[in-house]
């Protein structure tokens, strides 16, 4: 096996009691909020995204400030959780609903490039 960790093995979960998740969670969302208000007047070229199974959350988070960012990469994928959950349908979903469009997607990782056509 060498220095190579397998791929099983190197990725790291987030899975806490639901009493935690919830105050994780809604600290979480006063810190994003908090830094939304500074970026609420500027324009964002690119949002990278790799939340280890957080990434809906993440996306759901920057709702208010979506027409600001041009690009959106996200590295999604069966990271959530203990089981395993898929994090590609809700985030694609919830950026398709929002006028983002696939740009390319990598044949190796689910890592998806996404354009927003109301960027100006």
């Amino acid at each position: 096996m060498g220095n190579k960790v397998p791929n099983n093995l190197a990725n790291s979960i987030l899975a806490l009691p639901e009493r935690l998740y919830k105050i994780f969670r809604f600290e979480f969302v006063l810190l994003v909020e908090g830094l939304l208000d500074s970026f609420i007047n500027f324009k964002i070229k690119i949002l990278k995204i790799e939340g280890e199974g957080a990434e809906p959350e993440i996306i759901y988070g920057y709702k208010e400030i979506l027409n600001n960012i041009h690009y959106i990469s996200a590295d999604l994928g069966p990271e959530r959780g203990f089981a395993q959950e898929n994090t590609i349908a809700p985030v694609v979903n919830f950026l398709l609903k929002n006028n983002f469009v696939v740009v390319d997607k990598s044949l190796k990782r689910d890592i998806y490039l996404f354009r927003n056509l109301r960027y100006k």
